[in-house]
């Protein structure tokens, strides 16, 4: 009877065991549902930071990504928020938090930032402080990208241009008549000096751009009222009509000036460090950056910064895994990001270090930061300052640039639509 007993008590114990070890291998890593609406080419090496990150904490998270457009994101995020089937992480542009914390649907994350011992002091101020909404933490900024000019070095060569940009409107209107040529004698330009989108947000971001030159916004100081029905507007928009129009050394209806840069049938354009990396592996390009010129009366250009956001509602387990990633990201992968990516690094130290400094196309923008001009902080964020054909702001570029309203209607009628959103928060 001892002797079964035994047997029974050494079953027992195995059998307890066996189940412990069989919890331990099969238990599931806490999952991160992470939707990613930063593009391509950057967007690949995000997704290398996520596999890297779910090697390292095999068993215990995994991040699992989607890639979509930002209208995409930020319109599903609002509907999927309401069914409560919202993702755990996402990326965010930070004039878009004051919109989303507004309508609830973002977690503060003051008390989960200072728990990782993340120290805002280590990053540059405006786009730390800039993740603050009325008190607030909302989001964790990732980097600041400002517009500055790409030029052809080897089309500069050609014009007898010097290997810098232009520092003002005299010596870009004289770099990019130069640069505008008609190579086989045909009658038609083959060769353009510059080039710019005529459609989506790329128009109204360079409106910005030159109304900041001009120490213009387009909104009151409060952002509770358009302001930009003026002379200012009229003429910077006149200026970008008239490079295609009036001195033709921008071709029109452009709508891929990125693909024309590639093919070395543009002189310069006017992009954000994104391009960096597909810039550079692009066969016999040789090109270099500087910052955007000052067309009028101080240094200024449009530029955001990207970050990432935890929604509401989201379990603390998940939570925290979600930190873990955005602590990963930061501490580990901000030089990987500037350097693979392009977009600036908001660590100081990354910022002042010898092996940033080597990454010379990188240069301008870096040089771009202390005059970047964000989009105003509103809640109707989405409703104006997207691609979206229906925003006021892209209305009233397309309309002037195809030539189809006068600009002094086309300004009244943005300024009095934007109003009208405005008023109808």
């Amino acid at each position: 009877m001892k002797k079964i007993h035994r047997v029974m008590v050494i079953v027992m114990v195995a059998l307890v065991a066996l189940g412990l070890s069989s919890i331990g291998y099969t238990a599931s890593p806490v999952v991160v549902r992470f939707w990613n609406g930063i593009g391509p080419p950057e967007a690949d090496v995000l997704s290398e930071f996520v596999k890297e990150f779910n090697e390292k904490y095999a068993g215990q998270y995994r991040v699992e990504e989607t890639m979509m457009k930002w209208d995409t994101l930020y319109s599903k995020l609002l509907i999927d928020f309401r069914t409560g089937n919202q993702p755990d992480l996402l990326t965010f542009h930070q004039p878009a938090l004051k919109q989303y914390s507004t309508l609830g649907v973002l977690q503060e994350l003051d008390n989960l930032v200072a728990e990782l011992g993340i120290n805002g002091d280590e990053y540059v101020s405006t786009a730390w402080d800039g993740t603050v909404v009325d008190g607030k933490r909302y989001a964790v900024p990732m980097d600041m990208h400002p517009w500055a000019l790409y030029y052809n070095r080897a089309l500069f060569k050609e014009a007898g241009l010097p290997d810098r940009g232009p520092a003002d409107m005299k010596e870009f209107m004289e770099f990019a008549q130069k640069l505008t040529k008609d190579i086989d004698g045909d009658g038609k330009t083959d060769q353009w000096g510059f080039s710019y989108e005529y459609n989506g947000a790329v128009p109204h971001r360079f409106l910005i751009s030159l109304l900041g030159q001009k120490g213009k916004r387009l909104l009151s100081d409060d952002n509770r009222q358009a302001v930009f029905d003026t002379e200012d507007t009229r003429e910077a928009l006149q200026f970008m009509y008239d490079l295609v129009y009036k001195h033709k050394v921008a071709p029109e209806r452009e709508t891929d000036p990125q693909g024309a840069f590639r093919r070395g049938v543009v002189g310069m354009i006017l992009d954000g460090p994104w391009s960096i990396a597909e810039f550079r592996d692009t066969e016999g390009l040789d090109y270099m950056t500087a910052p955007m010129p000052i067309f009028y009366d101080q240094a200024g250009t449009w530029g955001s910064s990207h970050t990432l956001v935890i929604p509401k509602n989201t379990k603390p387990a998940v939570q925290e895994a979600a930190m873990q990633f955005v602590a990963f990201v930061l501490k580990e992968k901000g030089y990987n990001w500037a350097q693979k990516a392009g977009h600036l690094p908001i660590r100081k130290d990354i910022l002042s270090s010898v092996e940033f400094k080597e990454l010379k196309e990188s240069q301008a923008f870096a040089d771009s930061l202390e005059h970047m001009i964000y989009y105003p902080p509103i809640v109707e964020y989405s409703r104006v300052f997207s691609h979206d054909p229906s925003s006021p702001l892209v209305k009233m570029t397309e309309s002037v640039l195809l030539g189809k309203t006068d600009i002094a209607t086309a300004v009244t009628r943005a300024q009095e639509e934007f109003n009208v959103i405005l008023e109808s928060k």
